[in-house]
């Protein structure tokens, strides 16, 4: 703003200028709201959050969904690891919110499976 200033002014239509700005500002704030989920705190939490997963469990997850296909994981991480909804998965990936379904299912099922085995691998060879 600060740099076309000179000649919005020259032009008269400052107060267009300024409304424009402020509308488009409050629309992007708006559009992805899960990346603007920081609220100031007036206290530090003592502990930083505790994660569910080992480094070896998130390791082997992370293989994991690195076996499933670009979609599919987009899906999983925009869903479970992001914490989306179904509705803004849709919209973020401009697919319908039956395929957003459809596809968590198919790629959770893969997930599990990919899991299992890697599980079955590893008791097979501490019994051997």
């Amino acid at each position: 703003m600060y740099v076309a200033w000179p000649r919005i002014r020259r032009s008269g239509g400052e107060d267009a200028y300024v409304r424009r700005i402020l509308v488009n500002a409050s629309i992007d704030a708006h559009r992805r709201p899960w990346r603007r989920e920081e609220l100031p705190a007036s206290e530090l939490p003592d502990n930083p959050a505790q994660s569910s997963f080992g480094s070896e469990e998130r390791d082997e997850l992370v293989q994991a969904l690195a076996t499933l296909g670009p979609r599919q994981r987009r899906i999983l991480v925009l869903r479970y690891w992001l914490g989306l909804t179904i509705e803004e998965v849709a919209a973020d990936l401009q697919i319908s919110s039956g395929t957003v379904k459809s596809q968590t299912s198919k790629a959770l099922d893969n997930l599990r499976r990919q899991l299992t085995d890697t599980r079955f691998e590893e008791l097979a060879e501490e019994s051997a």
